[in-house]
């Protein structure tokens, strides 16, 4: 809203009180301002948390590309922590332990912490390549390309030109039949079964 409003105060401020919050929650003085899940500090984090750094680095990349004027807010705390992160790229690989290259979930220690998985691949990835962020472009716009196309009449109209053709038969005489004797004999197995159950 920030970049579509061309920078308008009410959104100005509002990235600004959510980076307050984010510089407290995610960047504590405790751990050298490094960017930490709260998680962490207990090892409590569930296998989706450990990826949540992921998220956070590249949303926090994108915001430096459609809010510039808070890109040498953010931009400090990227760099220190992608640095901390590839440091602790040097635990064995869970399916080849002779190479050395698996990344750790705890940045603000050094060295890997004994903790690998998806999650901390993805976070240490995306906190390094987000660094790329001056050399693409931002997201996608209507006047830069982008293509995705509402369809307000979506479900409104006659559908029954979408729908799959199946290759249906009459029903026969044999067919109910087979129909009756499975009935009949699955209400003789129930009935069976309860009166065996009952004596």
């Amino acid at each position: 809203m920030y970049n579509y409003t061309n920078g308008g105060e009410k959104w100005h401020i509002a990235i600004e009180k959510m980076l307050d919050k984010h510089d407290f929650n995610f960047y504590p003085e405790d751990k050298g301002k490094v960017m930490t899940e709260p998680c962490e500090q207990n090892d409590l984090c569930n296998f989706d948390q450990e990826s949540f750094k992921a998220y956070l680095s590249r949303w926090l990349g994108v915001t430096t590309q459609m809010a510039p004027v808070f890109r040498n807010r953010i931009m400090p705390f990227l760099q220190s922590s992608a640095v901390r992160a590839a440091q602790t790229c040097v635990g064995p690989s869970q399916f080849n332990p002779q190479y050395p290259y698996q990344c750790g979930m705890r940045w603000w220690r050094d060295g890997h912490d004994g903790k690998g998985g998806v999650g901390p691949q993805m976070s240490a990835l995306n906190i390094i390549s987000v660094l790329n962020v001056d050399r693409v472009p931002p997201p996608y716009s209507i006047s830069t390309g982008g293509t995705s196309k509402g369809d307000p009449g979506l479900g409104s109209g006659d559908d029954s030109t979408r729908l799959p053709i199946f290759d249906q038969s009459d029903i026969t005489t044999a067919d109910k039949a087979g129909a009756a004797i499975l009935t009949i004999l699955v209400v003789v197995m129930w009935c069976g079964g309860g009166w065996w159950m009952i004596k």
